[in-house]
């Protein structure tokens, strides 16, 4: 995964609304960077014999909110 700049995490951040210190969001961004790092081996997994009615993909059934089951 290619490296998140200080500039491009900051431009994103402000985009969504967080306010930070630069070295906060410098911070925010080498856990985040991190983050990616351990999702992108999620891609690695092999999922095709899995029916998506098994794979929790459904949209057209109605799942209960969250607390409430």
């Amino acid at each position: 995964m290619a490296e998140i700049t200080s500039e491009a995490f900051a431009a994103w951040a402000e985009g969504v609304g967080i306010k930070a210190s630069a070295e906060h969001l410098e911070r925010l961004r080498a856990e985040v960077q991190g983050m990616f790092g351990r999702l992108a081996h999620l891609d690695e997994i092999d999922l095709s014999g899995v029916p998506l009615e098994e794979a929790g993909l459904r949209h057209d059934v109605a799942r209960p909110e969250r607390g409430t089951a």
